[in-house]
């Protein structure tokens, strides 16, 4: 029994893979992961691959406790490049595992396509990769929740009361300008970057993941795809 374990900024998730099929995605608060914690959850395991953006102190504990259990472990980390992807970065440990792995999923499932990978969560990351596996670039800027916290946050006169349906229409009041606004700046970049990358290249692949995926998919007028489980088949690479 292979474990997928991804450790975000809040929050982690993983998927059991038995005969190279991967589970549900299972989700776990950052908190609650301690020794017994993985005992009693991952003690079955014959491999476990880790891919970690919040402390290294997960990292040391996972890894001990992985040795402890006589667990085959791997750690992942951003390379200058990893099967035929190519990371755009100079310094590739700068880029967050979870953008590379997304676009190993990406590279993996479309081969020789231009691509831009939209992780949705938190922040809101897009990335571009070309058709030769060249990973072109990308942007971070902060998630839809972010983006009202920040508004409302910081701000003495704007008064808003967060809203769960997504619209990029004008709006009528405060909360409807405040809710809208951080739609239409999301919605934005994708189409902004999607215009860019049609004028390099006649066949563009759009792939949203993340827990905003479904909502932002609902807005955008382009043929895309919605892989909820994109990270973990960047992981499962790692073990074929």
């Amino acid at each position: 029994m292979l474990i997928l374990l991804d450790i975000g900024n809040t929050r982690s998730k993983y998927v059991i893979v038995e005969n190279t099929q991967r589970s549900v995605i299972y989700y776990c608060d950052n908190g609650d992961l301690n020794e017994e914690w993985l005992t009693v959850n991952f003690s079955k395991a014959s491999e476990l691959i880790l891919a970690n953006v919040n402390n290294d102190k997960f990292t040391v504990l996972i890894e001990s406790w992985a040795s402890n259990s006589s667990i085959k472990f791997q750690h992942l980390q951003t390379q200058n490049q990893q099967f035929e992807l190519i990371c755009a970065y100079s310094e590739p440990s700068q880029l967050g595992i979870d953008r590379w792995l997304a676009m190993l999923g990406t590279s993996f499932l479309f081969p020789y396509k231009a691509c831009i990978v939209i992780d949705a969560g938190t922040a809101t990351t897009i990335d571009v990769i070309s058709p030769k596996g060249k990973h072109l670039g990308g942007w971070i800027f902060p998630g839809i929740n972010m983006l009202y916290q920040s508004l409302v946050g910081q701000t003495q006169k704007i008064i808003a009361d967060k809203s769960s349906t997504p619209s990029m229409a004008l709006g009528k009041n405060t909360s409807e300008c405040v809710n809208n606004g951080t739609w239409a700046i999301t919605v934005g970049a994708i189409e902004l970057q999607l215009k860019n990358m049609k004028q390099q290249y006649t066949d563009v692949e759009v792939i949203l993941t993340g827990g905003n995926c479904t909502k932002i998919s609902s807005m955008l007028n382009d043929t895309h795809h919605i892989i909820d489980d994109l990270i973990f088949i960047g992981m499962q690479r790692f073990c074929l």
